[in-house]
């Protein structure tokens, strides 16, 4: 079990979707070949990259493992890295990029949590559309690039606050060469389009948390994100 206090000296809360996120990690490492690649986008303090690193070395001591995380917001890059480093899985093999993941490469502005220990909304922000929150520009990375430099990858974790779809819509190529999805869902247009997007692509829906809503005035509220999991069902 990995170990973490957290920038603030206590324990940061869970993420919706653990139980599929574990279902993942587990077929991930139990099927893995001589060397193991995780990749967290949307990474906040790096939970899945942090049990696929310890979870790998300890069932192969000394085995090839390379970690690749990605995060915009800056006190939870600074979260990830300290995560990583008091986890012994700082250095080689570890890439981690404080950016965004966007559809293409480029410049985004990207929200800043005002209160980063219980705020895990952060996300990109279209021209001037930011809510109110203060942003920053950040470089954006491509998913497709990304992938396009990893022979294989295990396990990929995707949670970046709604931009899932069109994220992996556009790394649609290159996603063969993925193993294993988890992604975080926000909202019914968004797990509709993964369900019509991933099984032509050779994947198959494992398990599913949907979102949840309850409607206290005359319009539909999220309470809770949803979580899918998904096996490249052509290579393994």
């Amino acid at each position: 079990r990995c170990r973490w206090r957290g920038g603030a000296a206590r324990p940061l809360p869970g993420r919706p979707g653990e139980p599929r996120g574990g279902l993942a990690l587990r077929g991930a490492l139990d099927t893995a070949g001589d060397s193991f690649t995780a990749m967290e986008l949307g990474a906040g303090y790096g939970p899945w990259l942090s049990r696929a690193g310890v979870g790998w070395r300890r069932l192969r001591p000394g085995a090839p493992l390379r970690l690749i995380g990605v995060e915009g917001e800056p006190t939870h890059f600074a979260w990830l890295r300290q995560h990583l480093s008091e986890n012994g899985l700082a250095g080689q093999g570890v890439e981690l990029h404080e950016a965004a993941v966007a559809p293409v490469a480029g410049r985004l502005e990207f929200s800043v949590a005002e209160d980063p220990a219980h705020d895990w909304g952060t996300r990109p922000h279209a021209g001037a559309a930011t809510g109110g929150r203060r942003t920053r520009s950040v470089v954006a990375l491509a998913l497709g690039d990304l992938l396009a430099g990893e022979r294989w990858v295990d396990l990929l974790h995707l949670d970046i606050q709604g931009g899932e779809l069109a994220v992996l819509t556009a790394a649609s190529r290159e996603l063969s060469r993925v193993g294993r999805l988890c992604i975080g869902t926000h909202g019914r247009d968004l797990e509709g389009g993964l369900l019509a997007l991933l099984p032509p692509l050779g994947f198959r829906l494992e398990a599913e948390e949907p979102c949840s809503y309850r409607c206290p005035t005359d319009r539909p509220l999220l309470t809770r994100d949803g979580t899918q999991y998904w096996i490249n069902r052509q290579r393994l």
